[in-house]
């Protein structure tokens, strides 16, 4: 309620995405410039994959409720029921971080699920990794899209404002209609049986990322504010 009070005495408002921006400008009664630049990215190098990656599921992010921690657990102890050889690893930290290790190892699942310390070296795990889920239940942009793409690693996500323009719909990798426990297990299913197609969605991401490196988007903050200084 309050952010939105603020909104109208904004000359220009910044959004993440394009549905949020969309959105923002639905409730506003004023004509207030609203426009969608993307978060940005430092450019990285090319980095094709072309290693066997392990059995594994790769959860990348903050330890909190709305990014549907919990149900991603859910969802994978269906999943390992018939892929039993697969793994989980949850590389983050946050304040749900002990309620996390407790319900999992109230599931007996500590051997198929490990909680790992958020690192900066976080890479490594792209590049190993067979699938990325981002089960969140809102999610204004999504940077670990961009970041799993850059690894040409499959990517699953829930259909959110931010994953559905990184993901174009569906075009680079595999977008949810909710973050469900069997929707996730079931998810995991199709990516896994259909794995070659998500890897060339992926690859064809990765040739889309170029749109948020650090340099393309600070251009298009730096034209907007000087409009509206002007």
């Amino acid at each position: 309620f309050l952010k939105m009070k603020i909104y109208y005495f904004s000359d220009l408002i910044i959004s993440n995405s394009k549905s949020s921006a969309s959105k923002i400008k639905k409730h506003l009664n004023k004509k207030i410039e609203v426009v969608a630049i993307p978060n940005p990215i430092i450019k990285l190098k090319n980095k094709i994959c072309k290693n066997n990656r392990n059995n594994k599921i790769l959860y990348v992010g903050r330890l909190s409720k709305e990014k549907g921690i919990f149900e991603l657990v859910e969802g994978f102890e269906l999943f390992n029921k018939n892929f039993p050889n697969y793994k989980l690893d949850i590389v983050g930290d946050g304040h749900q971080k002990k309620r996390l290790s407790s319900f999992i190892s109230k599931k007996h699942l500590n051997k198929q699920i490990k909680i790992i310390q958020w690192t900066n070296d976080i890479n490594k795990y792209y590049k190993s990794s067979k699938i990325l889920v981002l089960p969140s239940f809102f999610e204004g942009f999504g940077n670990v899209l961009i970041e799993a793409l850059n690894f040409n690693l499959p990517c699953i996500s829930t259909k959110n404002d931010g994953p559905k323009e990184i993901l174009a719909n569906g075009k680079y990798g595999f977008l949810m209609k909710d973050n469900k426990a069997n929707t996730i297990n079931l998810s995991l299913r199709h990516v896994i049986k259909n794995y070659n197609l998500y890897k060339i969605k992926a690859v064809k991401g990765l040739k889309n990322n170029p749109k948020y490196y650090i340099d393309v988007v600070g251009k298009k903050y730096f034209s907007k504010i000087s409009s509206v200084l002007r």
